[in-house]
């Protein structure tokens, strides 16, 4: 395109074409006139957009900095000098535009977003006023949360609370999530769903029904309100096994506890022999973890006539809530592992893992557990919310001791991060772009993570970590890495979703059984 000539843009193959359903055939056009380029919608169905601001029939200038959105495309007005190269430059991108279906323009066309779109058909309230038929996802929320955005959409769009403000209902690979936004546009989250979950009237919003939880509104959020039964290990170390009990029956578990000293509700309860040396323990309502005077193996029986198989073995630990299954789950990794996310593993403990962390059955026959004791306690079931606080397991001796801890974080987009570790040892970890754009390819095997250890002398490059992620461990002079690079790969290049990294010092001892 040269000055003295239109550019127009729609899905006709006339101009400038945008695969887009949102884009009509003729949607707009771009002429220079005197000193600048000038835009106008040709009555599109959609809209042409500068700035988030919906333009009419009148031309509107393309200044340097704006933002022109037509359609899910979105294009960023930038000044170059080097004009005599223009017609090139549009040519080489338009091809790529034509395969890849996205759009950025500056003065040679070059994409610079990061930031997908959701789109609506109906106008979305946000907060301060604002309204909008599209969200960007921010980078940082894909990074942290891990989703794809290409699996990402918006189910609906509601304002259950009357406060002027929509609540939006994003659908994803892994369930559903519900955002409402404060006054600057900000995101902020009401709940997050598995899939599956079914939907009962509410007070304001809908009690969610799911697999093994339900959910309730209260206080501004979605708490977890109860589960469906409770979950029982038999079995110790690698042999556990894991189900779903329908029916506590027998005798009361309030009495059971009493009897043992705990006079407050439970999430979980382990009991002796889970592990080798453990002693029996319950993590209260209150996130203390208390010992029992007195185990639990003889008094707490697992029966039912369908599941014989699970009956003949001893009950190794209960979990009442489902924050307290989140909870035991997470204890136990941080206490055979040293960190929430189950690496360094040692000698003998990573099938301990695998059989205490496979999922419940839902229903399995007729289970009753009954719990021996008096019946002077009102049996109550206490519902917690899932937190990130790991409760220390109290160790016997001898058998198992807690494995060496270990420091856990999920990486920002693209920034460089300093993670202090113990003593002298610090990790520098430097990330590019996770999102790929026509600027910036991300191939599979080009490095996307470099990590360097420093602190205790000179920087020291451990290595780096390519796009196509995966787990990855890398061993400096100090310290031992272990993390995952979550990606999608889309069209050959990959974008990454989320990077999550644990690391600890070298030389740390590891018990084994």
């Amino acid at each position: 395109m040269f000055p003295d000539q239109i550019l127009r843009i729609g899905r006709s193959t006339k101009g400038l074409h945008l695969a887009d359903p949102l884009v009509s055939l003729e949607h707009a056009e771009i002429e220079w006139v005197t000193d600048r380029y000038w835009v106008v919608d040709m009555g599109s169905a959609t809209g042409t957009f500068i700035d988030e601001v919906k333009i009419g029939v009148e031309s509107k200038p393309l200044l340097p900095g704006s933002v022109l959105r037509i359609g899910e495309s979105e294009f960023l007005v930038e000044v170059r000098e080097e004009r005599s190269t223009w017609a090139w430059v549009v040519i080489g991108v338009l091809a790529v535009l034509a395969v890849s279906g996205i759009a950025m323009l500056s003065w040679s066309l070059q994409t610079v977003t990061y930031d997908p779109l959701l789109t609506w058909n109906e106008p979305i309230h946000l907060g301060g006023g604002k309204e909008t038929r599209s969200l960007r996802l921010p980078v940082s929320y894909l990074v942290e949360t891990g989703l794809d955005h290409r699996a990402t959409a918006i189910q609906r769009v509601t304002d259950m609370d009357a406060d002027g403000v929509d609540e939006v209902w994003l659908r994803h690979k892994g369930g559903r999530r519900v955002y409402t936004f404060a006054a600057d546009g900000a995101w902020r989250l009401l709940g997050a769903f598995p899939e599956g979950c079914v939907e009962r009237e509410g007070w304001i919003f809908p009690d969610l029904r799911c697999d093994g939880a339900a959910y309730h509104y209260e206080a501004g959020a979605y708490q977890v309100s109860g589960q469906e039964g409770v979950v029982v290990w038999t079995g110790a170390g690698a042999g556990a096994k894991v189900a779903r009990v329908t029916s506590l029956g027998g005798s009361t578990l309030g009495g059971f506890l009493a009897e043992r000293g705990v006079l407050e509700p439970i999430q979980y309860l382990l009991c002796e022999e889970a592990l080798p040396g453990l002693p029996a323990q319950v993590l209260t309502a209150s996130g203390r973890m208390e010992p029992l005077d007195f185990g639990c193996l003889q008094d707490v029986q697992l029966g039912g006539a369908v599941a014989e198989e699970f009956a003949k073995e001893r009950v190794s630990a209960v979990a009442l809530t489902y924050g307290g299954y989140q909870a035991l789950l997470r204890d136990l990794r941080a206490f055979v592992a040293g960190n929430s996310l189950g690496v360094f593993v040692g000698p003998g403990r990573g099938g301990v893992l695998h059989a205490w962390e496979a999922s419940p059955l839902r229903r399995v026959g007729n289970f009753r557990l009954s719990f021996r004791g008096p019946e002077f306690y009102a049996d109550e079931v206490f519902e917690g919310q899932e937190d990130e606080v790991v409760h220390p397991w109290r160790a016997g001796e001898p058998g198992w001791a807690a494995a060496p801890p270990a420091k856990v974080a999920v990486l920002g987009p693209g920034e460089d991060t300093a993670l202090k570790g113990e003593g002298c040892a610090t990790l520098r970890v430097e990330a590019h772009a996770p999102v790929c754009t026509l600027r910036r390819w991300c191939f599979p095997a080009r490095t996307y993570l470099q990590v360097y250890e420093e602190g205790c002398g000179e920087s020291r490059l451990l290595g780096g970590v390519p796009y196509r992620g995966g787990a990855f461990t890398l061993r400096g002079t100090h310290v031992e890495v272990a993390g995952w690079v979550d990606n999608v790969l889309s069209g050959g290049r990959i974008d990454v979703t989320r990077t999550r990294l644990a690391w600890r010092l070298r030389g740390a001892s590891e018990q084994s059984p």
